[in-house]
């Protein structure tokens, strides 16, 4: 199923042009999803699919007539969950999401970061590289000052985090990582 376009919809704040209404779509693939519409969802997203011309550089993709807020939008559409942003507002956060390591630097488009968790001990990160294969540096902080810490698909097998909690890690990246420092 996919929606007709919206003839009156056609603003997009992020960039306040008059054009298409890809936000007016996004919006709504956002809003079902946070409110548990899965149907009105799939199709709001097929029809961005399915109209919306996409633009990739350096290995990340977006609608390239919308706006960088309609494309913001539309990752928390595709990628939202019913009362996902509820639950960012009105719950609190994990501990260790709040104490743990973190990537504090990566150098993007090199770079580009699927996943960054931690328990409020290790750190895990999923990577992929942007224009192409590269070895780069990647900074981590909040690391307990003077730990050694494992590293699991680095360059190194361990790194010792410095005075200031922090620690650079090298990677070699010419597909999707799974990295590790625990």
């Amino acid at each position: 199923m996919q929606f007709p376009r919206y003839p009156g919809a056609k603003l997009d704040p992020g960039n306040y042009t008059l054009s298409r209404d890809t936000y007016g779509q996004v919006v709504t693939m956002m809003a079902a999803r946070e409110v548990g519409d899965e149907e009105y969802a799939r199709a709001a997203e097929a029809t961005l699919h399915a109209r919306e011309p996409v633009v990739e550089a350096a290995g990340a993709k977006r609608w390239s007539e919308a706006s960088g807020l309609a494309n913001l939008y539309g990752l928390l559409g595709c990628f939202g969950r019913r009362s996902g942003l509820r639950d960012l507002v009105a719950h609190d956060v994990p501990d260790g999401w709040r104490s743990g390591p973190v990537l504090a630097g990566a150098a993007y488009p090199d770079v580009l970061v699927a996943r960054a968790v931690t328990d409020g001990h290790a750190l895990d990160l999923t990577l992929a590289p942007g224009a192409g294969p590269v070895r780069t540096t990647l900074a981590i902080e909040r690391l307990v000052p003077g730990r050694e810490y494992d590293v699991t698909g680095g360059i190194s097998s361990a790194v010792v985090a410095g005075p200031d909690g922090r620690a650079l890690v090298e990677v070699d990246l010419d597909r999707r990582l799974e990295l590790r420092l625990s």
